[in-house]
């Protein structure tokens, strides 16, 4: 979970009700930057993926397929048990991650809402171009807080080859080449009915 409190003075803190705010896509499209964002001005608190594995694994790492889906799989389980402990609490929820496949993540996320009763709003962050993605590939590797195990082109078309998006549900898509700025009141306009203040 992220610490919300200890930088807010920039703008006002909008409120919003007891919600869920999924941001989704391939690695490296900015899902975790765009919901710490939001994190930061409002009273979500977020629950990010890559902050669970990393409790998990503190050293990044690539894993074999099978042991990589056994350990995504014990991750997702835990973060929907954190959010379903927030919401319990009363307070809406921001989840990052992949959400690549059908089975387990689509369909967990599908259960979680299901039992939690609460809106939901399903942010998918599109693709940028290969340069970008490269570019952000090489930022990651140069960051001592990259906690991100897509760490080469070839890791990240492997995610892509397996990604999926999920059905069922309304999908709001945020194109990639939509500044920050663009991206924050893209987010913020497709929730304002959830705003209570």
């Amino acid at each position: 979970m992220i610490d919300q409190e200890s930088n807010r003075n920039e703008r006002p803190i909008k409120l919003y009700r007891k919600s869920v705010v999924v941001f989704a896509g391939l690695p490296l499209t900015g899902k975790t930057t765009i919901a710490k964002k939001l994190a930061l001005f409002s009273n979500y608190i977020l629950v990010d993926v890559d902050d669970i594995r990393h409790q998990e694994t503190p050293v990044v790492q690539v894993l074999e397929p099978a042991e990589e889906k056994l350990a995504v799989e014990h991750t997702y389980t835990r973060m929907f048990n954190l959010a379903r402990e927030l919401l319990n609490d009363g307070k809406p929820v921001i989840i990052a991650g992949v959400f690549s496949r059908p089975d387990p993540y689509h369909n967990q996320l599908k259960t979680f809402v299901d039992e939690e009763k609460v809106p939901l709003k399903f942010f998918y962050l599109e693709t940028p171009t290969v340069d970008e993605i490269e570019r952000r590939i090489q930022i990651r590797l140069n960051s001592p807080d990259n906690l991100s195990n897509v760490t080469s082109y070839d890791r990240f078309t492997e995610a892509q080859t397996r990604y999926k998006l999920i059905e069922g549900i309304k999908v709001i898509r945020i194109p990639s080449e939509l500044s920050m700025r663009q991206k924050d009141v893209l987010v913020r306009r497709n929730l304002a009915d959830l705003r209570i203040s």
